[in-house]
């Protein structure tokens, strides 16, 4: 079955077929998938990020460290963009060399360079990435959807992993689909998760829960995708107490997620 890209214009019909597609894909794939469920240790800072965002870079902060004894690693980003998550990393104390790759350069690549890294980037599509180095870690941040093929670029990357590596992929989880409508190729589910990774020892966790979805719809999606005006902005006070409260509702009512980690170590350590 072709998949229908929601990054480009669709018209009606086609914006039909998306949303009937994935929403029966992502409903039956549930039987396939186990996750651990996950919540920040703290609360979020004050930010005008969107809860979707925030949890992935509070992952980052808290679970990434622990995966390395060593901090100066080598890097490859997956559909990188601007290469934020340098920064990300270099705030958490890691150097190393960084390499992007990515159909484009983002204009603001440059702009997240730091001293932390020595940076590369590739402009090809990851599934005909080549490449004589390996990797510490393999990133890639909500990219996955976006590509064709997904399982292809996963098969590709892994030849690439280094012994003892880790790779780590932030995926949109079955209920965004509610949030986003149209974005990307797709969603994830377990039974999509199980075929791309097919072969790798991997656990899934869950980002977010009850809280984070229902803030997630009245901040976003009413506002810029349904009704295109609303009175709650992502700089207004109540929003920075809606997730803080989005955050405890989380923590004991960890349904809806909106996105996964995909955490895979391709050996048989335990991750």
């Amino acid at each position: 079955m072709k998949e229908i890209s929601g990054d480009i214009p669709l018209s009606f019909s086609e914006k039909i077929q998306y949303l009937v597609i994935n929403f029966f894909r992502g409903l039956f794939g549930f039987r396939y998938l186990k996750t651990i469920h996950w919540v920040p240790g703290q609360m979020f800072d004050t930010t005008n990020d969107s809860l979707f965002r925030i949890y992935a870079n509070e992952f980052i902060k808290e679970i990434v460290p622990t995966l390395f004894q060593n901090k100066k690693i080598s890097i490859l980003d997956i559909g990188c963009g601007s290469g934020y998550i340098r920064n990300k990393l270099k705030d958490i104390g890691f150097t190393g060399r960084y390499e992007g790759v990515d159909i484009k350069k983002h204009r603001d690549f440059d702009m997240h360079a730091t001293e932390a890294f020595l940076s590369n980037i590739v402009i090809t599509s990851i599934e005909d990435f080549k490449t004589s180095h390996t990797y510490d870690l393999v990133f890639s941040f909500t990219a996955l959807e976006h590509i064709p093929n997904d399982h292809k670029a996963i098969k590709n990357v892994s030849q690439y992993v280094a012994v003892n590596g880790i790779q780590v992929h932030i995926i949109p989880s079955f209920w965004s689909l509610f949030v986003y409508f149209f974005h990307g190729f797709r969603q994830y589910a377990g039974a999509r998760i199980q075929k791309v990774f097919q072969g790798s020892s991997y656990k899934v966790y869950a980002l977010g829960g009850l809280g984070s979805f229902v803030v997630q719809i009245l901040w976003f999606t009413i506002p810029e995708r349904i009704v295109k005006f609303w009175p709650l902005q992502r700089s207004d006070s109540s929003y920075q107490v809606a997730k803080q409260w989005a955050l405890k509702i989380d923590k004991f009512f960890p349904f809806f997620p909106m996105q996964y980690v995909i955490l895979v170590k391709d050996s048989d350590e335990v991750i």
